[in-house]
């Protein structure tokens, strides 16, 4: 997948910088990318396609990111919950996020900040409907979800954190347009758990 990245880049003229500037994701991204730092990831990949010339399947199964028959599509969970079309430059600034929080998923204080956080967060927002009622089943999941796939609740409390941490990439408290990178986080975690599970939460 690097030496088609790497070909792709050459055909096009493209630096670093170039690529990350044109697909709107940072440059710092595709070199940790381009040196085997970082995992990719399918909003990365989504990202970058159109700017590299390729479609973004080609992208996805070289990373070994290609849809399995049956599984979710992120791109139409989105569109279940009214997000249409999903930038990709702001698809993959999510998804890359939501890696970071992976991590910190897996650490009790995460699970205390989800456990007392998210109502008091949604009471302030005076927020409903149905991104907030995925938002709800992912916490649920990621919370009580003792006997799922350690992977699949990370995935979920990734999406809960980043709700509720300081790392959006438009400010909640701008409603609605705020949800709108919330609800790509929903639509990226519920897909990733669809592989683990089979199901949305």
């Amino acid at each position: 997948m690097i030496e088609l990245l790497r070909e792709r880049m050459a055909a096009q003229g493209l630096s670093l910088r170039a690529l990350g500037r044109a697909a709107g994701v940072s440059h710092s991204s595709v070199s940790r990318l381009l040196a085997g730092r970082a995992r990719p990831t399918a909003g990365l990949l989504r990202a970058l396609a159109p700017v590299l010339g390729c479609p973004a399947d080609e992208l996805l199964a070289a990373a070994g990111l290609a849809r399995p028959a049956g599984a979710d599509d992120p791109w139409e969970a989105l569109r279940r919950l009214g997000v249409d079309p999903a930038p990709p430059a702001l698809a993959a600034r999510v998804a890359e996020r939501l890696e970071h929080l992976r991590a910190y998923a897996a650490t009790p204080a995460a699970a205390e900040t989800v456990r007392g956080g998210l109502e008091p967060k949604l009471a302030a927002l005076g927020a409903g409907g149905p991104v907030i009622d995925r938002l709800r089943a992912l916490s649920h999941l990621y919370l009580e979800g003792t006997d799922a796939p350690t992977a699949a609740r990370l995935a979920a409390g990734s999406a809960v954190l980043y709700f509720l941490v300081a790392v959006d990439a438009i400010d909640d408290f701008l409603f609605p347009l705020g949800y709108l990178d919330d609800a790509i986080a929903i639509a990226l975690a519920e897909a990733e758990v669809r592989r683990w599970l089979g199901h949305a939460p």
